[in-house]
């Protein structure tokens, strides 16, 4: 027996390394999935956050693995940065030719996180619609046998890849000329095609240059807009910011955008 020991030990020994490399192979086979963030235990999930995010690789050009960037590859490094605006730590972004958006993944059910608060400032820009504006991603409130390939529901972001986040409704959140337009929910026409239904959140060209807290809540828009939808199924997969582009170049900022319930 004394014989056999030392080879018992050498198999064990075998065993336990090859289980040390299973591991580590499942470790990282798991590293390369898609990250999502989710919602931490108090209710809150913050997607832009200056304790978070905004401290990690977005300060550096570098996108973080549950964030997505859509237009040219560099568009990080040439259009996002973080900075401090008015004792403000925020992500900036400038617009130019290229149109562009920076989202982070979610996974939060809409009727568990339905408030969207953050804060953003603007610069002043040319006549209409700001350029630069959130835009939210939904899934999973479809019935039965409804489609999204209706105008509503199409993919409006369909040729920035497959790394987008999947969504089968959408909203986006913008900034006016007129501060009397601020509270209005537009829903776009059958033959207005891929649009996203719109909601303005404030408007003014007299509020450009400061800062602005902001609070909506997402479920009453979701189910303005889509009301024979399954709330309760509804998940919150994407929210982020986007830049339109070929106008003038204009900055904004945006801190502390927080999904809570």
């Amino acid at each position: 027996m004394q014989f056999v020991a030392p080879y018992l030990t050498q198999l064990n020994g075998c065993r336990s390394h090859v289980i040390f490399l299973l591991l580590i192979f499942f470790l990282s086979a798991c590293a390369e999935q898609k990250k999502t963030t989710t919602v931490e235990p108090e209710g809150r999930l913050p997607v832009l956050d200056s304790a978070g995010a905004l401290t990690s690789g977005l300060a550096v050009g570098v996108l973080p693995k549950d964030w997505v960037a859509t237009g040219p590859s560099d568009i990080v490094k040439k259009r996002v940065s973080v900075v401090v605006q008015d004792g403000v730590k925020a992500l900036k972004i400038i617009t130019g030719s290229e149109t562009f958006s920076i989202v982070r993944r979610t996974r939060a059910m809409l009727l568990a996180t339905p408030y969207l608060n953050w804060s953003w400032n603007l610069s002043t820009h040319g006549p209409g619609t700001h350029p630069i504006r959130l835009i939210i991603g939904f899934r999973g409130g479809l019935r039965g046998s409804a489609k999204p390939e209706n105008p509503w529901n199409q993919k409006v972001f369909a040729s920035f890849g497959e790394n987008f986040p999947e969504f089968d409704r959408s909203l986006t959140v913008t900034w006016e000329d007129l501060a009397l337009q601020r509270g209005t929910l537009f829903l776009p026409a059958p033959k207005d095609g891929k649009l996203m239904p719109r909601y303005i959140v404030r408007g003014g060209r007299e509020n450009y240059g400061k800062w602005w807290p902001e609070f909506i809540d997402l479920g009453d828009l979701y189910n303005q807009v889509w009301p024979d939808d399954d709330m309760s199924r509804v998940q919150v997969t994407f929210v982020g910011v986007a830049a339109s582009g070929g106008k003038a170049p204009t900055t904004g900022f945006l801190s502390e955008v927080i999904l809570t319930r």
